[in-house]
């Protein structure tokens, strides 16, 4: 009786880790597909003041480029997370993304409340999104189980 209890327990909790592990990258992808479209179409005036951003890391060349790199990484990074499509990868440059922004706040002097507690919280779940994967409910997923079907 207990083996059996301890199986549908298991099974429960496997499926809530994975319905979370989508609700992250949904909240995500809300949050940073609209923000990349945004500056991806605001043009070079805007990645040119997201490139500069790169100073804080000693980095000064190429800002546009820089710029329109972390335009692409919002917008193209928060498609991967909502498909579940490469899913670190896409998780690791939207991360990339916040440590850099998280720098500009914290060395701006900007208030932790309301300022760079959405990057912090962003890079978090970016972080856990690398290290625990798209889960169950991604395309990473069926695509591994139907190459493991076909080999």
């Amino acid at each position: 009786m207990n083996e059996a209890v301890d199986k549908v327990l298991e099974r429960i909790s496997n499926i809530s880790i994975d319905v979370f592990r989508l609700i992250v990258r949904i909240w995500l992808a809300y949050t940073f597909i609209p923000a990349g479209w945004q500056k991806l179409m605001a043009g070079q005036e805007k990645w040119l003041w997201l490139g500069t951003q790169m100073q804080y890391f000693g980095i000064y060349f190429w800002p546009v480029a820089w710029g329109l790199a972390a335009a692409c990484a919002e917008f193209f990074g928060g498609i991967s997370l909502l498909l579940g499509l490469g899913t670190r990868v896409g998780a690791f440059f939207i991360s990339c993304v916040m440590v850099v922004a998280l720098v500009m706040h914290i060395t701006n002097g900007d208030p932790f409340w309301g300022v760079w507690i959405v990057p912090l919280q962003c890079l978090i779940f970016g972080l856990f999104v690398i290290k625990v994967g798209g889960g169950r409910y991604s395309l990473d997923h069926y695509l591994v189980q139907r190459a493991n079907n076909i080999t």
